[in-house]
């Protein structure tokens, strides 16, 4: 078995069919390949089959209020499309939605409102001055 062209382990022909590789980075394109050995020597590497693993996203980060008459508005980082340490990413698979969920009654009852994908801003509105609002938002 080959990843990317260099040897990642040798399968005997009585061994699973199967086999599963670890510590990849999500988003990033990996290609497999494999030979048949015999005692006349390797085969030509077959063609190559591509994958591509990927996670659930990361939590987006800063998540904003700002409070006007009788309405909050809710804003945060829309999500990189790549992965690195500083900004939190999509996980190697797009973003289809953000949903925010709010609620006045400490989630006895709850409003859901969902934004496309480069989306990062809603109004809450016709809310009562003074009422405490409840919120979470999840991709």
């Amino acid at each position: 078995m080959y990843k990317n062209g260099l040897l990642l382990a040798n399968i005997l022909a009585n061994d699973s069919h199967t086999y599963e590789d670890w510590g990849l980075i999500n988003g990033q394109q990996y290609n497999y390949q494999i030979s048949a050995i015999n005692d006349n020597g390797e085969s030509a590497l077959s063609n190559p089959v591509t994958g591509i693993p990927s996670g659930i996203p990361d939590t987006s980060t800063d998540l904003t209020l700002l409070h006007n008459d009788e309405q909050l508005t809710v804003s945060f980082n829309l999500l990189a499309i790549t992965q690195d340490v500083v900004h939190p990413s999509d996980e190697g698979n797009t973003i289809i939605n953000y949903k925010i969920y709010y609620s006045i009654d400490y989630f006895v009852n709850q409003t859901v409102v969902q934004l496309g994908a480069d989306e990062n801003q809603y109004v809450i509105s016709n809310l009562q001055n003074g009422v405490p609002v409840k919120l979470k938002y999840l991709l």
